[in-house]
C-alpha cells in the first residue's frame, strides 16, 4: 500500500558585503536547516478471534449442520502507529449456485444488504447487524448500513462467475486503534439435509461455500473518499 510522505524543508542564506575604502570585505553568514523527511506508515491487521476457537480439520475447514450459527468474526483493527486511513474490505463467497440453493426464492444480492441479521441471512453481527438501506453511492448501486442514524458502510455486490462478491466500503477515514468487526456469525438454514448435493448433478463436491475475507488500508491524505482512494489502489494494481 502506499505511504505518505511529507517534507520539510527550510534553508536561509544571508549575504553582506561592505565597501571600506579602496578594499572590499565580505562578512557572510549563512545558516542552513537539515531537509527533514519522514515517512507515514498506514498499517492494519486482520483477525478472527472467535472462528480462531473453534475445533476444525487440519486443512482449517470446518464442519458445519443445518440449523446451527457459527462464530466467524473477520475483524480490521488499524495499528496503533498507523496513520489516518480509508477501509475497504471484500468478501467473495466461491459457489453462488449453492448460496441461491441455501436461500431459495432469495436474492442472492442481499444477503449482505437487505436481508441480515435476523431475517434469514448468511451472516449476523457486527457492521451487517447495523440498519440497511437500498442507496445510490459514487454511481453504484448498494446498501448502506447506518447505525444511531449514521451511515457507517456501503456494500456493493458483484458476480464473477460462480463467484460472489461483496465490498464493504467504510464511509469514514479510521484513526490508529480504530477496530471494524465485519460480521460476528455465519448461519446455515436449517432446510439443508442428506439430499441438497444429490440435488444437483454438476454439484460433486460435498464443500459447501468458501468465504474469504480481504481487507485493505489506503492513506486519507489525497483522497476526498473512501471510493477515490479504492479506484486509486485498483488502478495503481492493474
Amino acid at each position: 500500500m502506499k505511504k505518505k510522505l511529507t517534507a520539510v524543508a527550510l534553508v536561509v542564506c544571508m549575504l553582506a558585503i561592505m565597501l571600506v575604502g579602496a578594499s572590499l570585505a565580505y562578512f557572510t553568514d549563512t545558516q542552513a536547516k537539515t531537509n527533514t523527511f519522514t515517512m507515514g506508515k498506514v498499517g492494519i491487521t486482520l483477525t478472527e478471534p472467535e472462528w480462531d476457537k473453534l475445533e476444525k480439520n487440519k486443512d482449517g475447514d470446518m464442519k458445519v449442520y443445518p440449523g446451527q450459527s457459527y462464530d466467524k468474526d473477520p475483524t480490521i483493527t488499524v495499528d496503533a502507529d498507523s496513520e489516518k486511513c480509508w477501509l475497504i474490505a471484500t468478501v467473495t463467497i466461491n459457489n453462488k449456485a449453492n448460496l441461491e440453493r441455501l436461500f431459495e426464492g432469495t436474492n442472492v444480492a442481499t444477503q449482505w444488504g437487505l436481508s441480515l441479521a435476523g431475517n434469514g441471512g448468511l451472516v449476523s453481527g457486527g457492521v451487517a447487524s447495523y440498519d440497511p438501506a437500498p442507496a445510490t453511492k459514487n454511481n453504484t448501486s448498494g446498501t448502506t448500513l447506518s447505525k444511531d442514524g449514521k451511515e457507517v458502510a456501503f456494500i456493493t455486490y458483484e458476480e464473477k462467475d460462480d463467484t460472489i462478491i461483496y465490498t464493504y466500503y467504510f464511509l469514514e477515514a479510521h484513526s490508529a486503534g480504530a477496530k471494524e468487526i465485519l460480521f460476528e456469525k455465519v448461519n446455515i438454514p436449517a432446510t439443508i439435509d442428506n439430499n441438497f448435493f444429490n440435488e444437483n448433478a454438476d454439484n460433486a463436491s460435498t464443500d459447501l461455500l468458501n468465504i474469504t475475507v480481504n481487507a485493505y488500508a489506503i492513506q486519507e491524505k489525497g483522497f476526498d473518499d473512501v471510493f477515490a482512494a479504492y479506484t486509486a489502489y485498483k488502478t495503481q494494481e492493474s
